[in-house]
């Protein structure tokens, strides 16, 4: 049964319109210039509509004169904190809390109008498919907003959305199409409950900013793709991929479905096609422009996003194929290359030096000036910048990778895609990976997906060669990763961003010589490393 439950009039709600004439008026008044100013605007606006009597079908056309605008200003201020390193600061918070509520500001709206029309309201009856398409999205865009933020949410906004759907349904106008739809809104009720579905499914949480945006406009555009039945497709082998329109939860690829009449099942055939097909064409050249990817990443990008999708989407990649052990374990970690190379060798970076080679001109002048030479890095001159190690939990582990947990009371902020050292407990030796996702969970913990890298890395310098080598000739941070067959992975180097390029010839100081290597083939790239594996160059490089 869908229950609603709407805010009570209040005779001192005073809304500076009362009628589309006026909404628009007062619209081209507002400053867009100042993105969170105008968002703030109208959710005042929507707010005090919310709690003021209006006729239904009054009220209906001013939300839909509204939409486009406060979906603008929406936009803007989600890049506040949309793939920001978590855990969010306090403004990026208040500003996602912001569009929270302004999203579901706008859901009471058209409840208020979904309420009359199922009541009788002969204007808005030919309508109900609209406002219950609206309903769907705007409940649908609170769900989506927490996964562009990397923050758990109540789940309880899970059945809000299927008890729409499942009114849709019920009444046979799920897939009827509406009209006025701006960018990211669906043309069906059934469109716009499955792009929830499938925002769900394909774990934001590992995106970037620019890879986050393209996947939501993608989605958009297929999710009229995608079949929702009461029966598993045709011709299609377990795991389904199902959604309980009586829970509290997504939609998840399922061996064994329940037994309900809640149960539906998802088909994802032709959305698979439409992937593969643009995945065929992109590798042929054509430009992303052209196949409607839009501008927002260049071709090899969208390759890699499909890929990405499609896996998730379509192959069932949430059902885990390599098994994770739970255990409760205390594991010490830090961020970064320079971090990673600090602790690993327990001293500050400098400059390499092979033995019995004289001193450099500034440590001659340390020696002369200090009765001594420094060896501390220059990055880290200063107590705020000198690399922390922290204490996380770690909860799964397996061949492939971790699962962490640090407690909310503190520690450094963390992006998806950077480089993390890690030492187990009673472990002597670092590992090093990157972090694949994040998300901050209902008590304020950080959780930390991270994909580990094979081998024991040996902490290295690295420094350009021949017409590459800069005019300071100086050496960087770098790690040496060891070939282990049974694994199948390569003798690789862990390098500073920017620094691969296929058969580049780079030297590298390590166990006190010098050696020059070639650099073939880019393994992984975050945003603070790039990996890559390499081979011994034939002869020395000066």
């Amino acid at each position: 049964m869908l229950s609603i439950t709407l805010p009570t009039p209040d005779p001192q709600a005073n809304p500076k319109f009362r009628d589309v004439r006026g909404c628009e008026h007062w619209l081209s008044q507002l400053q867009f210039t100042n993105m969170a100013g105008a968002q703030q605007a109208i959710a005042h606006e929507v707010d005090a509509l919310n709690r003021t009597e209006l006729p239904a079908v009054r009220r209906l056309e001013i939300m839909e004169a509204l939409r486009e605008s406060l979906e603008f200003a929406q936009a803007g201020c989600a890049r506040k904190y949309s793939a920001r390193p978590l855990p969010l600061a306090e403004s990026e918070l208040a500003v996602l809390n912001a569009v929270c509520n302004l999203w579901h500001g706008v859901s009471v709206a058209y409840q208020h109008c979904f309420i009359a029309a199922t009541a009788g309201d002969q204007e808005l009856a030919p309508r109900l498919a609209l406002i219950c398409e609206r309903c769907l999205h705007y409940a649908g865009l609170k769900i989506v907003e927490h996964y562009r933020a990397g923050q758990q949410f109540d789940n309880s906004l899970w059945r809000r959305l299927h008890r729409f759907y499942a009114y849709a349904e019920e009444h046979g106008f799920a897939e009827a199409e509406v009209s006025g739809s701006t960018h990211e809104t669906a043309a069906s009720c059934r469109d716009a409950y499955v792009y929830t579905l499938l925002s769900h499914l394909a774990n934001m949480f590992e995106l970037n900013r620019r890879q986050m945006l393209a996947a939501m406009r993608w989605l958009a555009q297929w999710s009229n793709l995608v079949g929702v039945s009461r029966t598993p497709p045709e011709g299609a082998l377990a795991p389904w991929l199902v959604v309980d329109l009586d829970s509290e939860g997504g939609v998840q690829y399922l061996k064994d479905a329940p037994l309900s009449h809640a149960v539906r099942y998802l088909d994802v055939s032709e959305l698979s096609k439409t992937m593969r097909v643009n995945r065929i064409l992109l590798e042929q050249g054509q430009d992303p422009v052209d196949l409607g990817l839009g501008s927002g990443l260049a071709g090899t990008e969208c390759l890699e996003l499909l890929n990405y999708l499609h896996q998730h989407l379509c192959e069932g990649r949430s059902t885990r194929l390599v098994g994770r052990a739970n255990v409760e374990n205390k594991v010490q970690v830090c961020f970064g290359l320079a971090a990673a190379h600090y602790f690993t060798t327990g001293k500050p970076f400098r400059q390499p030096r092979k033995p019995g080679s004289s001193l450099s001109r500034q440590e001659r002048h340390q020696l002369e000036a200090l009765g001594h030479v420094s060896i501390l890095d220059p990055k880290l001159r200063t107590v705020d910048t000198m690399p922390a190690l922290e204490s996380w939990d770690l909860q799964e582990e397996s061949a492939l990778g971790l699962r962490l947990r640090r407690d909310g009371g503190g520690g450094r902020r963390v992006s998806v895609g950077q480089l993390i050292a890690i030492r187990l407990e009673k472990m002597e030796n670092f590992m090093l990976g990157d972090v694949r996702w994040l998300m901050v969970d209902g008590a304020g913990d950080l959780r930390a997906g991270v994909r580990t890298m094979a081998g024991v890395p040996q902490a290295a310098a690295v420094r350009a060669t021949g017409i590459n080598r800069t005019v300071s000739d100086k050496y960087t941070q770098c790690f040496i990763l060891p070939e282990i067959p049974e694994f199948r992975a390569r003798a690789s180097i862990v390098l500073p961003v920017g620094w691969f390029k296929s058969k580049r010839i780079v030297e590298v100081f390590v166990d006190g010589n010098d050696r020059p290597i070639q650099l073939l083939d880019l393994l992984g790239k975050g945003v603070d490393f790039e990996h890559a594996s390499y081979a011994q160059a034939f002869a020395k490089v000066h």
